[in-house]
């Protein structure tokens, strides 16, 4: 919640690594935020939760990689 006020300000693009099972933030955050930065990418992990890093290590090295 803290984080919203500030994101416009950033103009790069982005990229929003969501894992699927997530727990801690909604799918509501990740809409909110790519409406937020609209150069930004999302991509959602399956089987990863809050740390898509941790625990999908190879889908997120993946999804951060891949083309536009």
């Amino acid at each position: 919640p803290r984080l919203k006020p500030w994101l416009h300000r950033i103009d790069k693009p982005a990229l929003l690594i969501w894992g699927a099972a997530d727990r801690i933030l909604s799918p509501a955050y990740r809409e909110g935020w790519s409406k937020a930065l609209p150069l930004a990418r999302s991509v959602t992990i399956p089987g990863a939760g809050h740390y898509p890093h941790w625990e999908q290590p190879e889908a997120f090295a993946d999804a951060v990689c891949a083309e536009e």
